[in-house]
């Protein structure tokens, strides 16, 4: 029986002298193979951490390591790691919010109508060796080109050099207190009081026509958006006064509005145009009511009729700041 089993599983019946030759000369072992089992939990475990492993790109919601504090947004400013660093240069002091406590140093003018030495600028609050006024050449420059601009107030605004006697003095809600026609002469019958209808007393019409008083060796500008044409105020050739005069202005606006038109100008206005129609209607008005039929249109019929002078306003803004602007109404 025992040599039948070895005869079937290929056994030695001595196999310890046997042994180192029965590996030379063994047959291969016989092996069973069965079906392929199916992926077991570990093979599906380990492909899961590797395949978590190697997207590294999408790093999963869970880990506590995808927040990143450095881009933290959550109050809406970005964190010390993002922000830019601010480089400020020496004068930088500048820019910042004045609020209630200011930066500048200011001296109060002297007077109105004067270029004023009060400073805008804002100084740096450390000392300085010396202090450079950069805008004094500014100042001089447009002293010279005009009179009707002053210095920089303390808030950044233009402050007009120009401010005319009350006589004048007008502005959108106020009316000068003068009724003149600007039509007629200057005489005690043509410039009235506009609320008592009384003639202007020759010692208001002798007082200085803007404050600070303008001297008679200089102009006074001033213009209107009826005409093109600017009314350039001088001092009378008989006047004793040393500065430029109330009366003075009145005259030289009469003088100014009743010169001739030339052909140039009237054909400006176009041929056959509204604007020509206008001023021929106002024309003939005019010399239906004052004769001077052959006197040809005048500089006065631009303004349709509208020849009593209400006041002078002050330009404060724009390219005309400082000098003066006339307003007229109907007669």
């Amino acid at each position: 029986m025992a040599s039948y089993f070895r005869s079937i599983f290929g056994g030695n019946p001595s196999p310890s002298h046997d042994k180192p030759h029965s590996r030379s000369r063994s047959n291969p072992a016989n092996f069973f193979y069965g079906p392929p089992a199916g992926p077991s939990s570990s093979s599906r475990l380990k492909t899961k951490r590797s395949n978590s492993f190697s997207a590294t790109t999408a790093p999963s919601p869970l880990r506590y390591t995808t927040f990143d504090a450095a881009r933290d947004m959550r109050y809406g400013t970005p964190s010390k790691a993002e922000k830019v660093p601010l480089y400020r240069h020496s004068s930088y002091r500048s820019s910042e919010h004045v609020g209630h406590y200011p930066l500048y140093n200011y001296a109060p003018p002297v007077s109105y109508g004067t270029p004023s030495m009060a400073s805008h600028v804002l100084y740096d609050r450390r000392p300085s060796m010396q202090q450079r006024h950069t805008w004094q050449s500014s100042i001089s420059s447009a002293n010279e080109s005009a009179q009707s601009y002053i210095g920089m107030d303390p808030h950044g605004r233009r402050a007009p050099a120009l401010h005319m006697h009350p006589l004048f003095a007008s502005t959108r809600l106020h009316s000068a207190p003068i009724n003149y026609d600007v039509t007629y002469a200057p005489s005690p019958r043509t410039v009235l009081d506009r609320t008592t209808h009384s003639p202007v007393d020759a010692h208001t019409l002798s007082q200085p026509a803007t404050d600070p008083p303008t001297p008679a060796s200089s102009r006074i500008l001033l213009r209107s958006d009826k005409f093109p044409w600017p009314v350039v105020v001088g001092s009378c050739r008989n006047g004793r006064s040393p500065d430029i005069t109330n009366l003075d202005l009145l005259h030289s606006l009469h003088e100014t509005l009743l010169t001739r038109v030339t052909p140039q100008e009237w054909e400006a206005l176009g041929n056959g145009s509204r604007a020509q129609r206008k001023v021929t209607q106002a024309y003939e008005q005019r010399c239906a009511r004052l004769g001077g039929w052959e006197g040809g249109v005048r500089r006065v019929d631009w303004l349709h009729g509208k020849t009593r002078l209400i006041g002078i306003e002050v330009e404060k803004h724009g390219p005309g700041a400082g000098s003066g602007k006339l307003v007229f109404g109907k007669a």
